[in-house]
């Protein structure tokens, strides 16, 4: 794919122009040309400075990739940083993300979905089982999305599939790219440093708030790059922006490991998703095009062990087993990955020239597909926080700027990871007043409308605002 390519240590004054066919600011040609609507900001010309605006985004998984895009689209000058794209090393990962409605609107409105809805799935009905085998057991619920007037409450895609949309979308942008394989150092300018003019911007002087960002590319070459006014983790759960920011993280393991892979089946899924709830965690497939699901199933690490043993056909027949063949027969399995649950939550999401997204910032169970789509949600409200801050004059990492993501996030990543452990323990709990209140809370749902249409909206990220108790949706998610 034809992304632009950094090689050098500093930005070119192209003098080019946006395809609009709008003057490009000289000092950084804007990755994605700010658009007035869809939540997009102009920056001020306080703020228009390279120095002001310079952003850098470490990682360059979804959340990464798309955060970098939000970025772009709010005026920041962004440089990605990690590994370019490369799709036998993409094609090894078989997972699959559901991306709820206001994540689709995000992707929408960066560029991302017109590459990446062929190779969707609408999830139409989201279906739990209690699976659980005991006495107490929860009634079967199943929400659909046509109870609140929608299509579908999301879209399933596979990992591959949205990473190489995600690149196209940068291809189409002329997005600047920094092909830094690993990211070694994240630390501050110097005192002795903000004077050198090699250390700023196309020979401007640099600020002992900026950051500077080293690293290793592709030839093994120690590679670093001139100062940054914000630095964005997409780093993942061992994010070395968090340690260089001092960031402390709550780590708390599971006594849990998720197995995920895709397969094909003889049944027709009709754009159902369901999730098993089994003592040792959930069981969840998910729809794909054609008939085809992916699947995450959560068990004890030894059964974990002992399942990823088992050659293809013996881990279909007790997959089918486990699901009541609901899905047929299973055939044609991607090959599995396993990996131990945890959950994570950072104590800040940013400081001053530091913000945190995604597995960076929090990681809980994949239940309910919660997970990327939080991180969608950190995207678009960090990036709606710079637009903000620069158009009044700030430097995309300002201090204010930071806090006011970072107070932004607290609230909706505290109701998921609350909400998501809670679940998940009420599963993992032998304990009978712990199984009475799951299954009066599904008996509920099933009973009241209302709240069911409540809890189907809230599930899916979207809000009714912060005076209805609800987490007002960054403008890049928004139906308006």
């Amino acid at each position: 794919m034809a992304v632009r390519t950094r090689h050098r240590h500093r930005h070119q004054d192209d003098g080019g122009r946006d395809d609009g066919g709008r003057a490009a600011p000289r000092e950084h040609r804007h990755p994605v040309t700010a658009r007035e609507g869809d939540g997009a900001r102009t920056t001020s010309d306080a703020a228009s400075s390279v120095h002001a605006r310079r952003v850098a985004v470490i990682g360059t998984g979804p959340v990464g990739l798309i955060t970098a895009l939000a970025l772009a689209h709010h005026g920041a000058c962004v440089d990605l940083i990690g590994p370019p794209f490369d799709a036998p090393h993409a094609a090894r990962d078989t997972r699959t993300t559901a991306i709820f409605l206001p994540g689709i609107r995000m992707l929408e409105r960066l560029g991302v979905w017109a590459h990446a809805a062929a190779h969707a799935e609408p999830l139409r009905t989201m279906r739990l089982i209690d699976a659980t085998g005991r006495l107490l057991r929860a009634p079967e619920a199943a929400f659909h999305s046509s109870e609140i007037g929608e299509p579908a409450f999301g879209y399933n895609i596979a990992n591959t599939a949205l990473i190489a949309a995600a690149w196209q979308a940068f291809a189409d942008a002329n997005v600047t790219h920094t092909p830094m394989v690993k990211a070694t150092a994240v630390r501050r300018v110097s005192q002795t440093e903000a004077r050198r003019p090699d250390v700023g911007q196309d020979g401007a002087s640099a600020h002992q708030d900026d950051v500077i960002i080293a690293g290793i590319d592709q030839a093994g070459r120690a590679i670093t790059l001139p100062a940054l006014n914000l630095v964005v983790g997409a780093d993942g759960r061992h994010s070395l922006v968090r340690s260089s920011a001092g960031i402390s993280a709550d780590t708390t393991p599971y006594p849990q490991t998720a197995i995920a892979c895709s397969f094909t089946h003889t049944a027709p899924h009709e754009g159902v998703s369901t999730e098993f709830h089994r003592s040792d965690g959930p069981l969840t497939t998910v729809p794909l095009p054609g008939r085809r699901s992916s699947l995450v199933w959560v068990e004890a690490p030894e059964r974990a062990q002992a399942l990823m043993g088992l050659d293809d056909d013996a881990f279909a027949r007790t997959l089918e087993a486990q699901t009541d063949r609901l899905l047929g027969t299973v055939e044609a399995l991607t090959p599995r990955a396993a990996f131990p649950l945890i959950k994570l939550t950072a104590a800040r999401y940013a400081t001053a020239n530091h913000a945190l997204v995604g597995e960076a910032a929090h990681v809980f169970p994949p239940i309910g597909a919660q997970g990327l789509n939080l991180g969608l949600r950190d995207a678009a409200a960090l990036a709606a926080h710079v637009g903000e801050g620069l158009q009044r004059g700030h430097g995309a990492g300002a201090a204010a700027t930071m806090d006011g993501y970072d107070r932004g996030r607290h609230g909706d990543v505290r109701l998921r990871t609350l909400g998501v452990d809670a679940l998940n323990r009420s599963l993992l709990s032998r304990a009978l007043p712990a199984q009475l209140l799951r299954g009066a809370g599904l008996h509920v749902l099933n009973a009241l409308t209302p709240l069911r249409e409540r809890v189907m909206r809230e599930g899916m990220g979207e809000s009714r605002g912060e005076s209805r108790g609800g987490i007002d949706l960054p403008p890049l998610m928004r139906a308006d």
